[in-house]
């Protein structure tokens, strides 16, 4: 599903906020939730994962609403999203290298592969602090934007 026209626009405000950018544009962002990424995010043991201007969102995540559309955990929306514009930023291949390359390097200096390691080692990789500062902004901005227009 493509990311609905309200909540486009209104990402699209805070990120010109946060770059400082009157003519940023997000891209064409789509969420999955089917059985595809019910698989990938429980063999990941993730929420979502985001590869390009894809996302796959675990279904747990997600309510279907009356109006037969979905809701994302709004957290997790931004979080996804920051992904999203750090492929667009430095280019899908280049993405992919620097995140493994930073994950590896991590879990090597941690010496020990176990499942607490890989943990912290996703934890600590910079696009993991970036996508989670901005989704923490974006929680606090929304609920700042909301107050303001009720």
């Amino acid at each position: 599903m493509k990311l609905a026209e309200s909540s486009r626009r209104k990402f699209e405000i805070f990120f010109r906020q946060q770059f400082k950018n009157e003519q940023f544009k997000l891209p064409g962002i789509y969420f999955y939730t089917g059985r595809f990424s019910l698989f990938l995010t429980t063999m990941l043991n993730i929420h979502g994962i985001t590869v390009g201007r894809s996302v796959f969102v675990k279904p747990k995540s997600v309510t279907f609403l009356e109006n037969k559309k979905y809701k994302i955990q709004v957290e997790l929306a931004a979080h996804e999203i920051a992904h999203v514009l750090q492929f667009e930023r430095e280019g899908f291949f280049r993405f992919l290298y620097k995140y493994s390359k930073s994950f590896a390097g991590n879990l090597k200096q941690k010496g020990n592969f176990n499942s607490i390691s890989r943990q912290e080692a996703y934890w600590e990789i910079p696009f993991e602090i970036q996508a989670r500062d901005i989704a923490a902004k974006f929680v606090k901005w929304n609920e700042d934007f909301q107050s303001k227009n009720l």
